[in-house]
């Protein structure tokens, strides 16, 4: 048997063609040759495959003689082989076997040579994955409380620290999150309360990057802020009000494979409890961020294989 690997181009599977590699016209005094095939489909990519499966169908070039499909049970030559390959999950492969003949067409075929017949190989599948709270990320901020500033300092952009998750790093993402390390908060003056419009508030931004071969559906993520102060409390603001929200979310919409979206700036404020002390503390804050997304996706294709038929 021979075996060749299908230059199909396909961003998610590989197409392997198994096959005789003495198919040959049938003897004198003999109707047909029968031979066995196969296909298998390999998913390369890190998505499951919902399902998939392949036609084949072939021609020829033979003078007097015929290359068909072949229904065994039936009895039969048929036009096209529908293979089912099923459901594969990242990395995984499956295989499905056909059947065609050659057969005598013409009563007296004239000799020949260098003739093929080939092999048009169809696969088609479809994607449908989704992560919904799947992880989310913590990148922590430390909030300190002094007389004389407020704002934030030490600005860091990196992407979140997915250690300690659960589970990996989420093979499809890659988000970036950029934010002030400190916040400073002054200790009298500043942000009593939950005022309306904040004096003193810091940006903070999120992108996310598609690394998957394919184009991500829809994409949503969701930034909470939880803080462990005493004296303080840590809120945020999307991009429209009120302030004192402990979540925000945005959804991006789709993403082309490899694109990075635009950055999205949100806003951080350290407010004074009312009634609170306003002695000066460190604690940690964190800004955790939850992404959410879908991938739909189908492919219909088509690749060729040509052998020789011997005559």
């Amino acid at each position: 048997m021979a075996q060749q690997t299908l230059p199909c181009n396909d961003p998610i599977i590989q197409i392997t063609l198994t096959y005789p590699d003495n198919v040959s016209i049938p003897p004198s005094g003999s109707d047909m040759n029968i031979y066995r095939a196969s296909v298998t489909v390999k998913n390369t990519s890190q998505l499951p495959l919902l399902t998939s499966s392949v036609k084949v169908t072939l021609d020829d070039s033979l003078m007097g003689y015929d290359a068909t499909l072949w229904d065994d049970t039936n009895k039969r030559p048929i036009d096209t082989a529908d293979l089912p390959i099923g459901a594969l999950a990242a990395g995984g492969s499956n295989s499905a076997d056909f059947l065609f003949r050659i057969d005598r067409a013409w009563p007296m075929p004239p000799t020949q040579s260098g003739k093929t017949m080939t092999f048009h190989v169809m696969p088609s599948y479809e994607i449908k994955h989704e992560v919904v709270d799947g992880f989310a990320s913590q990148s922590q901020v430390v909030v300190q409380s002094r007389e004389d500033l407020g704002g934030g300092t030490n600005w860091k952009t990196n992407p979140p620290d997915w250690s300690t998750q659960p589970s990996p790093a989420d093979p499809l993402i890659q988000i970036e999150q950029g934010f002030f390390g400190t916040l400073v908060s002054k200790t009298t003056g500043w942000n009593q309360g939950y005022t309306q419009t904040p004096r003193i508030y810091v940006a903070s931004h999120l992108k996310v990057t598609n690394k998957a071969p394919v184009p991500i559906t829809s994409f949503k993520y969701q930034i909470a802020v939880d803080d462990q102060l005493v004296n303080y409390d840590v809120k945020c603001l999307g991009e429209q009000g009120p302030w004192g929200q402990a979540t925000v979310s945005r959804d991006l919409g789709p993403i082309q494979p490899g694109a990075t979206t635009d950055t999205y700036a949100y806003w951080i404020a350290v407010f004074h409890l009312d009634g609170a002390a306003m002695a000066p503390e460190t604690q940690p804050a964190f800004l955790q961020v939850a992404p959410w997304y879908t991938v739909e996706y189908q492919r219909d294709d088509s690749v060729n294989h040509s052998i020789p038929v011997n005559t």
